[in-house]
């Protein structure tokens, strides 16, 4: 089996406020990344996402070395942020995957802020031709009086493995697993 390691740093260039960005304002804070949201509505779309572009299409150029899969089977992501949030405030983290020109897998986990620290971990099996991979995270704020909310991203971890190449399964197989997700 092949590991391979990378972290993405959690500077500005790496997140990206998405929905009603107007809702919310990006800081860089002693080399990490601070999402302040402001005005928000419990109806607020509040999307922060690694990397740039649409959710529906891979990074652009300039993130893919970081968020390029090379050649393997599995995928593990972990990482953490702290938040200056209700306690109780639900978070919908998504891991998605794409190839060259479009997205082809997306899991979606539900979760409630249960302290100041929030993390993830999420191991997926990459689809068949994924090339690149994309994390987003949705805020679901209803407290509007709470005071100075925002999240302050730390290091995220791509730990890469390729155990022995995919072996050929067959049609009905595939078909079964795709609508696992």
């Amino acid at each position: 089996m092949m590991i391979r390691k990378r972290y993405i740093r959690p500077a500005i260039y790496h997140y990206f406020p998405m929905g009603d960005k107007d809702m919310m304002h990006a800081t860089e804070e002693q080399y990490r990344t601070k999402i302040s949201f402001r005005d928000y509505e419990a109806s607020s779309s509040l999307y922060v996402q690694m990397f740039d572009q649409k959710f529906d299409v891979p990074p652009s150029k300039i993130y893919r070395p970081d968020a390029k899969l090379m050649d393997a089977n599995r995928l593990l992501v972990e990482g953490s942020f702290e938040a200056n949030l209700p306690i109780g405030t639900r978070i919908e983290v998504y891991y998605m995957q794409y190839n060259k020109t479009k997205r082809i897998a997306n899991l979606k986990k539900r979760y409630n802020l249960k302290s100041d620290t929030f993390s993830f971990r999420e191991e997926i099996e990459l689809e068949k031709g994924a090339e690149f991979f994309k994390l987003a995270f949705k805020f679901y704020l209803t407290d509007s009086s709470y005071e100075e909310p925002y999240i302050m991203m730390n290091d995220a971890w791509l730990s890469l493995f390729a155990d022995e190449p995919l072996d050929e399964k067959d049609e009905e197989d595939e078909e079964d697993d795709a609508n696992v997700i």
